[in-house]
């Protein structure tokens, strides 16, 4: 049961990303450029698609969306961890503009991307039956 709203949440968090940032795809291609990424304009299409597969894979075929989600966790991670280690202060737009005005990258969204990761890897290891479209 546990497991199931892990897989739930990771959805939610991950569709919510996706429209905030196709919601803001001028925003969204800044906030990557801020962060030094090759093909910020094109990345700024790729990363919320990806982040919409992966909570519809969660949904739908909740180990194969836990992968994937773990596999951008990861990845946003690295990012993260190299903007604080060099200490810039770049916005964080990791749920579009709502949380650009808020908040900066720092180790406490190194934590949440972790968290993240481990509830994606435990949906992976232990995915719920049925899928969560079943209920």
């Amino acid at each position: 049961m546990a497991v199931r709203f892990v897989a739930w949440c990771l959805a939610a968090a991950l569709g919510f990303a996706a429209v905030a940032k196709l919601t803001d795809r001028a925003g969204t291609r800044r906030s990557f450029e801020e962060l030094d990424l090759r093909s910020a304009a094109a990345l700024s299409v790729i990363v919320p698609f990806g982040e919409l597969l992966a909570a519809v894979g969660l949904v739908v075929a909740p180990a194969a969306g836990a992968a994937f989600a773990l596999l951008l966790m990861i990845a946003f991670t690295v990012v993260v961890v190299r903007v604080v280690r060099s200490g810039a202060a770049v916005a964080c737009a990791c749920f579009g503009a709502l949380s650009r005005r808020r908040s900066r990258l720092g180790w406490g969204s190194v934590v949440r991307n972790v968290a993240m990761a481990v509830g994606a890897l435990w949906v992976f290891l232990d995915p719920p039956s049925p899928p969560l479209w079943r209920g």
